[in-house]
């Protein structure tokens, strides 16, 4: 009997090796899966960084960017209030020289209508002249 309950022992100690070295390779695999899971945690934790420095440095770049175009609307709304000064100069500028222009071209046809008259009037008295000339020698 001693035989038999140490042949019972020794199958025993033998399964318990064997489920001790298949858990030990179940364990094994296990490891390895929960390091390549840390590895893949840390390139993503990476990844997470540097899109948020990269959005972090964006955000700054926009902030300048909407600096810069603010600025820059500024100065095109200053430029148009300038050009709108000086268009509205031009047009009071224009309407004066209008009304001067006007002015003497009415002076200019009143000179003409004048000189116009002393034509007339002079070619009247041609024609009176040699009338009375023309008179006396016939």
């Amino acid at each position: 009997m001693d035989q038999n309950v140490f042949s019972l022992v020794q199958q025993d100690v033998r399964d318990l090796i064997q489920k001790y070295k298949k858990a030990e390779a179940e364990h094994l695999d296990i490891r390895k899966s929960l390091d390549q899971q840390r590895t893949k945690q840390t390139e993503m934790e990476t990844s997470i960084i540097a899109l948020q420095v990269c959005q972090s440095s964006t955000g700054v770049q926009q902030e300048g960017d909407d600096e810069q175009f603010g600025a820059l609307l500024k100065w095109k709304e200053q430029q148009i209030k300038e050009n709108n000064e000086i268009l509205d100069k031009l047009e009071v500028l224009e309407k004066t020289l209008n009304e001067e222009l006007l002015m003497r071209v009415k002076g200019v046809e009143e000179d003409h209508d004048g000189v116009k008259h002393t034509v007339k009037q002079l070619e009247e008295n041609i024609c009176r002249s040699q009338s009375a000339k023309d008179d006396a020698e016939g």
